[in-house]
């Protein structure tokens, strides 16, 4: 079932990567929806996995662990792909107007909003609009294309999981004595 989700997971980073300036609502909800049938498996199925294969007064700390190494790993990951996407940006608007050096995103925001409001307010032509919608899809395109490398790494790692009996719940929990000891460990 990793393996499955993963590679659903991976066809719907694929589809990610395709969409471009012109993609309108219903192309991005649908990818999202099939990016999401691979996400979502997966991440209850490590948790399920982990609390498993840790022993029965251990399943708090594994639980945690698995949480907590997952946060830190949105948060490096958030971090780096927010660098790569501005990098990217900056690079095609360069490209584009070798007049522009660095995109600050609060301005590009605050443009985007005027834009979407009252384009002639935002002091941006039609020309430089789509520039900057260019920029931003094949930075977005660039971004979900580096993702798959990282989607295939976590799908060669998944084979690597070993196959465990997944802990039961009630009567069959009872029957592998995998039940919690009766009095609690003293401290001393």
């Amino acid at each position: 079932m990793l393996i499955a989700a993963g590679l659903v997971q991976l066809l719907g980073i694929f589809l990610m990567s395709q969409l471009g300036a012109k993609s309108d609502e219903f192309n991005v909800i649908w990818r999202l929806f099939a990016l999401g049938i691979g996400l979502g498996p997966t991440q209850s199925l490590f948790n399920m996995v982990s609390q498993s294969a840790a022993p029965i007064q251990q399943i708090g700390v594994a639980t945690s662990t698995s949480m907590f190494l997952r946060q830190c790993g949105g948060m490096v990951g958030v971090s780096i792909f927010g660098a790569l996407l501005i990098s990217q940006i900056t690079a095609y608007l360069h490209a584009a107007y070798p007049m522009i050096e660095g995109v600050d995103l609060g301005d590009m925001q605050r443009m985007a909003v005027m834009a979407t409001d009252n384009p002639a307010a935002a002091g941006l032509s039609g020309e430089m609009q789509g520039a900057v919608s260019g920029a931003l899809a094949q930075a977005m395109s660039y971004i979900f294309t580096t993702s798959l490398a990282i989607i295939v790494l976590a799908i060669i790692a998944m084979l690597f999981i070993p196959q465990i009996t997944l802990r039961g719940r009630g009567p069959d929990a009872k029957k592998d004595g995998a039940e919690a000891p009766a009095t609690v460990p003293s401290l001393d």
